[in-house]
């Protein structure tokens, strides 16, 4: 029985930690940041959870309209980029503006801008997409590689410039002198 709290308390602190970000119907994920996000013909990721800050996401629009008797219409948006920045924890909604028919869809598709919106309806963003992928974040700075103190690079650079001829020297000093 304590397991079982102790499990719970967890996923309670877990879930109170992220934002949880729901998608409308016709709205489709295909990529958070950097991982692949799987979407089924009869299975959609409709939820994301997220952690508040600036997140890139892939998205796709599709919606089939009524257009007249028996006939209907697909109107989609090719997978684009769009950056969201989540302010905080809580509930958000990526949708698109009201649609009411093919013709307000067709003309949106144009210029399509999905829309961040809280759980109570407040509107936090319009967002329009990008068709480039966003940049790769930066790597981080590798220290450099010691031993005893003296940095291993510096080592290396003195004795090649140790084993270095006259000519290899002057060569090696006018394309330092390039790179600054």
């Amino acid at each position: 029985m304590r397991l079982k709290s102790l499990l719970a308390l967890s996923l309670f602190t877990l879930s109170a930690h992220a934002a949880e970000l729901t998608l409308s119907d016709a709205v489709y994920v295909h990529q958070l940041d950097n991982q692949e996000v799987k979407n089924y013909l009869w299975n959609k990721t409709d939820k994301l959870e997220l952690s508040p800050g600036q997140h890139q996401l892939k998205v796709s629009y599709s919606w089939i309209f009524d257009d007249g008797f028996e006939s209907h219409t697909k109107v989609t948006v090719d997978e684009h980029w769009i950056t969201l920045d989540i302010p905080k924890d809580g509930n958000y909604l990526l949708t698109t503006p009201e649609l009411i028919d093919i013709d307000a869809a067709e003309k949106w598709a144009k210029a399509p801008k999905f829309v961040l919106e809280t759980a109570k309806g407040k509107t936090l963003a319009a967002v329009a997409p990008r068709p480039d992928a966003p940049p790769p974040p930066p790597a981080p700075a590798a220290a450099p590689v010691t031993v005893d103190g003296t940095n291993m690079a510096e080592q290396q650079l003195q004795y090649w410039w140790s084993q270095a001829d006259a000519a290899t020297r002057a060569r090696f000093k006018a394309w330092l002198d390039k790179q600054h």
